[in-house]
């Protein structure tokens, strides 16, 4: 397979969102895990448009949406102890993705259980710091 780009239009071709393989050594891999986001904002800044960012965002919006349903819903009343109840799990929650290494600096005391606008409804704020692999090398070679 030949991936006949040179290192300008791979460069170009990374702000401008797309997806392209790239040949290194001998083999071909994905030249970075991206996704089209290419604006960004204070609300969406540059790592938004990793798509590693994007996975680990989306699994915790799923998991605590299953931990909530299974867990929660229609089970545990909307009072100071069930909402505790729920923060503690998620709390765990996060500090379990810690241990995984998919979030780093993870502080449990700015994770937020509150009551909602109504009797049945919560509000959680539950802020992370997703991790990334490493994917860029910058290098200063001494000579003696």
């Amino acid at each position: 397979m030949k991936v006949p780009y040179t290192q300008l239009q791979l460069a170009d071709a990374i702000k401008a969102g797309k997806f392209l393989l790239h040949k290194v050594g001998k083999e071909i891999r994905v030249l970075t895990d991206i996704n089209t986001l290419i604006t960004y904002t204070d609300e969406k800044g540059e790592d938004f448009s990793n798509s590693q960012t994007i996975r680990v965002l989306d699994q915790i919006g799923n998991d605590v949406a299953e931990l909530f349903h299974s867990r929660y819903l229609g089970k545990m009343p909307n009072d100071n102890a069930g909402r505790i109840s729920l923060w503690n799990d998620i709390v765990t929650y996060g500090k379990q993705l810690a241990v995984l290494r998919a979030i780093e600096d993870f502080d449990t005391e700015s994770v937020t259980v509150n009551k909602g606008d109504g009797k049945r409804s919560v509000l959680v704020n539950f802020p992370v710091q997703p991790i990334n692999c490493m994917s860029i090398l910058y290098m200063t070679v001494v000579v003696s």
